[in-house]
């Protein structure tokens, strides 16, 4: 667990602001399914929510961009994105960000068969009053697949994504469904303090 100074507790509620209806109340019906797709974000857009993000995520960043620039990256960005959803969980908010880059992710096999899902990095920020409170896990799935441009090319989205959930107890539950089946070995159950 690591304690973060006022900057990161205002990024923190500047994400909540702007999730708007991606905000999950935590109080629901005991035996309901409260999990929700985790949203994409790409790192290097520049809009408020990006930035929120890359600031949660700047010393990893710092550190692939730097090896980023020693490949023939002809000056583009590194590339990186994150999953991301904000529980309103009482009077505070849990920011839950899983980072997706070359260089800090064990990424998936080729070919037919393969798994679609990366194992990366995750962070939980726990605001509200006082200092946040970071929870960093090293390696969670990752599995996003966008809306392919052709419906008859590709995986579909609807089958392939990342849900997650905090239940009233404080425990949040990561899942991963590929190919419209629960990946087992992905699961995560995380108390947070």
């Amino acid at each position: 667990m690591v304690r973060a100074g006022h900057a990161l507790t205002a990024s923190v509620s500047a994400i909540l602001a702007l999730s708007h209806g991606s905000v999950h109340a935590a109080s629901t019906a005991p035996g309901t399914d409260t999990s929700v797709t985790m949203r994409w974000v790409d790192l290097r857009e520049d809009n408020p929510s990006a930035e929120t993000l890359r600031t949660l995520w700047s010393d990893r960043l710092e550190i692939a961009t730097r090896r980023w620039l020693k490949t023939p990256s002809h000056g583009k960005p590194l590339p990186a994105y994150t999953l991301v959803h904000v529980f309103a969980f009482g009077e505070r908010p849990v920011l839950v960000s899983i980072l997706f880059n070359m260089y800090d992710c064990e990424l998936p096999g080729n070919g037919a068969g393969a798994d679609l899902f990366a194992r990366c990095p995750m962070r939980i920020v726990a605001g509200g009053a006082g200092p946040a409170r970071i929870t960093q896990v090293a390696r969670a799935c990752h599995l996003y697949v966008p809306e392919p441009a052709n419906t008859t090319e590709g995986p579909d989205p609807r089958q392939n994504k990342t849900r997650v959930s905090l239940d009233p107890g404080g425990t949040l539950h990561l899942r991963v469904v590929q190919h419209g089946r629960a990946v087992p070995s992905c699961d995560l159950d995380l108390r947070l303090e």
